[in-house]
């Protein structure tokens, strides 16, 4: 296990969407749900976390998408409460799992076409780890919001407050 790393999630520039775009003909999804899609196909970007030295890039459409869709408010705050958590990223083959250890952070990256036993692992500080997931969650819902695709009320919604509980402003 390498010492401990910074944990960082960058913004990159816009990329093409080669996919087609979202659709729900049967009219099943939620204006939030609808609208993160949207927002993530339409605005697509590349998206890295850097582990110490290693980055890994995924795009807004389809790996963030599915990430948020996958309960990413609550996996901060099961993190935050010292559970184990795994980011899944199915579109690029990489499971991310972060095991919390006191203060600090066990990182794991492991890639679907390696063996489990070789996955690559960090070390974060804890709470630094968790403010960066949080911070990189209310930035992408942020613009989500000014460029309308969900509004002020469903981003609230939808962020987790400190307790692990539905924020106040969930009725």
């Amino acid at each position: 296990m390498q010492g401990l790393k910074n944990f960082v999630i960058e913004f990159h520039d816009p990329q093409t969407n080669y996919a087609d775009p979202p659709k729900d003909p049967l009219n099943e999804l939620s204006h939030f749900e609808w609208g993160l899609r949207k927002f993530c196909f339409e605005k697509n970007q590349v998206i890295s976390i850097a582990l110490g030295d290693r980055e890994l890039s995924f795009s807004l459409d389809p790996d963030i998408c599915m990430l948020l869709e996958d309960g990413f408010p609550e996996k901060i705050a099961s993190l935050k409460q010292g559970d184990r958590v795994e980011l899944d990223f199915p579109e690029s083959w990489v499971t991310i799992a972060l095991i919390p250890e006191g203060d600090r952070l066990t990182c794991t990256v492991y890639e679907y076409d390696r063996p489990r036993s070789q996955g690559e692992r960090f070390e974060f500080d804890r709470d630094r780890t968790v403010q960066t997931l949080t911070d990189f969650l209310d930035r992408l819902l942020a613009i989500a919001v000014r460029e309308g695709y969900i509004s002020e009320r469903e981003k609230q919604d939808f962020t987790i407050a400190d307790d692990g509980q539905r924020s106040p402003t969930d009725t």
